[in-house]
């Protein structure tokens, strides 16, 4: 007799390395999900009291933000990889990254919009260099699952 497949077993097999749609869709959500919400906490801190504070330009505060945004997005990427099993294989790591930017940089510009009412254009010294920060910033966010199956951890 032959034996009968475990529909209920691991959606990633040691031999196939191959994640469903679903759960790569599932896994960018909640990487998107928890480097959003701690942005979002971060941008509030900003807005709340470090500008106000220390009487910042929104450019300066957000260039000062951009560093422990990067180590929040090391911390939450490596927290997924680990908690979720995912397993070192680059397509599902780029992929994961990549689903996860895509949905940043949407809501990113959707906030943008509904935030200034409009679509901000080089509304002060500091925008080209910002502009370059966030892209950096967003470029390591879609990569650091890649990254850190690279380096190793």
């Amino acid at each position: 007799m032959s034996a009968q497949k475990n529909p209920k077993k691991s959606q990633c097999t040691s031999r196939s390395k191959v994640i469903p749609l679903a759960s790569t869709l599932r896994l960018s959500s909640i990487y998107f999900t928890l480097v959003f919400l701690t942005g979002f906490l971060l941008g509030a801190i900003r807005q709340g009291f470090i500008i106000p504070t220390f009487h910042l330009a929104r450019s300066r505060a957000e260039l000062i933000e951009m560093p422990f945004m990067v180590l929040c997005t090391l911390h939450w990427a490596r927290w997924l990889i680990h908690r979720y099993e995912v397993p070192p294989v680059a397509k599902i790591r780029i992929v994961v990254g990549g689903l996860a930017m895509g949905m940043m940089v949407v809501i990113e510009l959707i906030g943008e919009y509904f935030v200034n009412g409009r679509w901000e254009t080089e509304g002060d010294e500091g925008y080209w260099i910002r502009r370059g920060a966030f892209a950096v910033a967003m470029g390591l966010f879609g990569a650091m699952p890649w990254v850190l199956m690279v380096v190793g951890r």
